[in-house]
């Protein structure tokens, strides 16, 4: 896919305003003030994937952060927010390479998971986004202790996953990498052995999302 064309400065400064005229727009003492606050964090992310603008994906960590705050840590809605801001974090942690960002990205998908029930349906997207976190601050840092807890979320997503969904090869194939990073790492047989198990039932079960 390419890259998106760079945008003039005049341009760029254009958008800045109306990302300022946007927060402002929304009161706070809105009584919607976190579901507005979210929809355009969510509108400032696509923006990023169709610009690749860092004005936008800011933006949007910025959006997700005060509907955060805007919410009770009873509210139901509180572990979609986490969420979103954590994939937001991620991003930027991927772009900049930022460790602070990477940290951030852990600890509030680590906070969502807490807030979701064993047999929440977005449970196991949650491990996920949670082991990529993880995975990513492991390579970053070298640490195994974040390796071994990514592997166990992702085992957790593909326990929590059945046979016939579309995510399952997916999910299998990168426990299968995570199982292959650490014997490359510490030389346990038994992780080498599980990853070719796993990355054979990547194979032998349908999946309709490419791997990565």
């Amino acid at each position: 896919m390419n890259s998106p064309a760079p945008m003039a400065s005049d341009e760029v400064e254009q958008i800045k305003t109306q990302i300022d005229d946007a927060f402002n727009s929304i009161s706070q003492n809105d009584p919607d003030r976190a579901r507005r606050l979210y929809h355009l964090g969510a509108r400032c992310s696509f923006q990023f994937e169709q610009k690749g603008l860092p004005e936008f994906l800011d933006s949007a960590i910025r959006a997700h952060e005060e509907a955060l705050t805007a919410v009770s840590d009873d509210d139901p809605e509180r572990g979609i927010h986490l969420t979103t801001l954590a994939i937001a974090y991620n991003k930027r942690s991927e772009r900049t390479l930022s460790l602070l960002d990477g940290n951030a990205a852990v600890d509030a998908t680590r906070k969502a998971l807490e807030l979701l029930p064993s047999n929440h349906p977005d449970r196991a997207q949650c491990l996920d986004n949670f082991a990529i976190a993880l995975s990513w601050r492991s390579e970053r840092t070298g640490s195994t202790e974040d390796l071994n807890e990514a592997i166990s979320a992702k085992k957790q997503a593909l326990d929590l996953t059945p046979i016939e969904h579309d995510s399952r090869s997916t999910r299998a194939n990168h426990l299968g990498c995570s199982l292959k990073s650490r014997f490359e790492r510490l030389g346990l047989m038994s992780d080498l052995e599980a990853a070719i198990k796993q990355f054979e039932e990547s194979m032998t079960t349908p999946s309709k999302t490419p791997l990565d």
